[in-house]
């Protein structure tokens, strides 16, 4: 392996190779793939096939606020121009399988839901209903704890904007206003 370089050399080459080879399956072994309902916001848009039904799950605490939003925004027949009903089926079930939420032919809802049962909470999109179209659905999932203001100091009636940055805006606009109509 090591002909015509100095023995010294070689050892210390392969050393450093088995080195490396220790951190780098240490370091792989202690990255793991990230869920996607890990955050407490996630946003996802999916294809729900013909007559089909996908369910999600969202791990979720005694306490906590799940919030779900979905709209259906495609309805797809193929690469034919045919007016097609936008509507499908959701389902809520807590992780002991009790019904929480049972919509039927809608194009969008908000639910919000708090947790009473710790685990998985199942989220199913039906398009049962639909045996030639299938439905393009965007859906939110959020988790929060019960009663907290983190979202809401967001909110731009929260906000307090110093005057200055107040009456600036207002000028600005009032000077685009003035150039426009001159």
């Amino acid at each position: 392996m090591c002909a015509g370089v100095a023995r010294s050399a070689c050892k210390a080459v392969a050393l450093d190779l088995s080195l490396f080879a220790i951190v780098f399956a240490t370091l792989l072994g202690s990255v793991r793939p990230k869920d996607v309902f890990e955050d407490a916001e996630t946003e996802l848009t999916i294809t729900l096939r013909a007559g089909g039904v996908e369910c999600f799950h969202q791990p979720t605490k005694h306490g906590q606020v799940l919030e779900v939003e979905y709209q259906v925004l495609d309805a797809n027949f193929g690469n034919m121009e045919v007016q097609q009903r936008m509507e499908i089926n959701f389902i809520l079930r807590s992780p002991t399988g009790q019904e929480l939420v049972n919509d039927q032919s809608r194009t969008e809802a908000i639910h919000r839901h708090e947790v009473k049962e710790p685990g998985d909470h199942m989220l199913c999109f039906d398009n049962s209903m639909s045996t030639v179209s299938s439905k393009t659905v965007y859906f939110e999932v959020y988790v929060d704890k019960a009663g907290s203001q983190e979202e809401d100091e967001w909110d731009a009636g929260e906000i307090q904007y110093s005057p200055e940055l107040i009456y600036n805006d207002t000028y600005k606009d009032i000077k685009t206003v003035i150039k426009k109509v001159h």
